[in-house]
């Protein structure tokens, strides 16, 4: 679709339209551009069947239709065909280099293509079965092309992602993440996703100005991108910057109005910013995209207990805690519910439970919910060791330490700061 200049509102996305009969004039005013590509694609054996029109909007002429049939095996062509052809109808004028990034393939194995997608179609709906399932895909498709740098900058993401739904140490599965990384940029050094990781690496490993400004680079180098931009919005939430994370995510949103996981850390960033009827909105549309997403319900079920609402809290809450492999997180979450209900004994109960299982080799506890749920009972010292033991362990969530509502009690606390001083996270420091 050709966009028009922006009138500054949102727009609907084309996924909106799905299953409703419209005229296309209207889908085009809605959507605010002045052309659109429809098209359909037929499958009969080994053959494809692609019909393609370019329409005005303006007065629904056709300004152009072909209809491509192909063998399965010479679908990347077909890709190559349409994108030109696009192009030279709506007269863009692109350089040499901007022609060949658009059709360029990563690879002509069409089975280790579809392992991809399917790999990333399982990152994009987290939780730890999804995460292992896209690992698994990102492996397959490695294996049948090692060459296809995609595939090891998707398992790279994969593995820099799970950490906050695994019951393993994240160390490991940064060290994983850094590895497949420059596996991908020994294939294809301008990789987006596999710089983003590298990026992401360094915010991990507390190195905030090299993340930051590879990330801005990635950016400048490709503006309508959104997961560099998507990842900006992230370290400008850790920052406690909430105005331009939510910039930054709602224009992630425009470039990709599909992305599950914007939509629910838009929500997360309203939540932390205090804003939580906006966050309740962003949450919902989240549900539509992935329904039985954890922390999407675990967010929803805190933002519903923020406003005294506890009824729907405790719903989405137990339905969280249904979700399998999920209760070192939900029972944590469970306790500081308890807590500030004046229900500390209870809650204590809850914590102590999860202090045996935390000396357990077996199973990994997030430290940094540990010290949530001993500042909310009032244990600060012991608080404060977790937190530091979530910094060596080099804890995911620790990043929220300087959003998180829950310590403002303690945010005088030397301490405290000390802890800020160590992860880069001094309140001089601006992004």
């Amino acid at each position: 679709m050709k966009r028009k200049k922006s009138s500054g509102r949102e727009k609907p996305s084309v996924f909106s339209f799905k299953g409703k009969e419209m005229d296309i004039r209207k889908i085009g005013q809605k959507l605010d551009v002045a052309t659109i590509l429809e098209g359909s694609v037929r499958k009969a054996d080994n053959r494809l069947r692609i019909t393609v029109q370019l329409i005005n909007v303006a007065d629904g002429y056709h300004l152009w239709s072909e209809e491509f049939e192909r063998q399965l095996g010479d679908i990347f062509a077909i890709q190559d065909e349409i994108s030109m052809a696009i192009v030279d109808k709506l007269r863009v004028e692109l350089l040499d280099e901007e022609k060949e990034r658009l059709v360029q393939v990563e690879t002509r194995n069409l089975e280790a293509y579809n392992c991809y997608l399917k790999g990333k179609w399982f990152w994009n709906k987290r939780g730890g079965e999804n995460l292992l399932k896209a690992i698994e895909f990102f492996q397959e498709a490695i294996k049948i092309d090692p060459e296809f740098a995609p595939a090891y900058a998707g398992l790279a993401d994969a593995y820099l992602t799970f950490p906050g739904y695994s019951p393993r140490p994240p160390g490991e599965y940064y060290r994983l993440a850094k590895e497949t990384t420059l596996k991908a940029l020994e294939v294809d050094k301008e990789n987006v996703e596999a710089n983003v990781v590298l990026a992401m690496i360094n915010i991990y490993n507390w190195k905030w100005s090299e993340g930051v400004e590879r990330l801005k680079k990635i950016i400048n180098r490709h503006p309508n991108n959104p997961l560099p931009r998507y990842f900006l919005s992230e370290v400008l939430l850790f920052q406690g910057n909430f105005r331009q994370a939510i910039e930054e995510k709602k224009r992630v949103l425009q470039l990709d109005p599909l992305s599950f996981v914007c939509q629910r850390n838009l929500g997360m960033t309203y939540f932390y910013a205090h804003e939580y009827e906006k966050a309740l909105s962003a949450f919902h549309k989240a549900a539509e995209l992935n329904p039985a997403s954890f922390w999407n319900l675990i967010y929803t079920a805190l933002t519903y207990f923020e406003l005294a609402d506890y009824e729907p809290a405790s719903w989405y809450l137990e339905k969280a805690a249904s979700v399998p492999g999920t209760q070192n997180y939900s029972l944590p979450i469970r306790g500081l519910f308890l807590a500030r209900k004046g229900e500390k004994d209870k809650a204590r109960k809850i914590l102590r439970e999860l202090e045996v299982k935390y000396q357990s080799p077996q199973e990994y506890i997030s430290p940094f919910f540990l010290a949530v749920l001993c500042v909310v009972l009032d244990e600060n010292d012991k608080a404060f060791n977790y937190l530091e033991e979530a910094y060596v362990s080099q804890d995911q969530w620790l990043h929220y330490v300087k959003v998180v509502s829950m310590f403002d009690a303690v945010r005088s606390d030397p301490r405290y700061q000390s802890l800020l001083q160590q992860m880069g996270l001094t309140p001089e420091l601006i992004l």
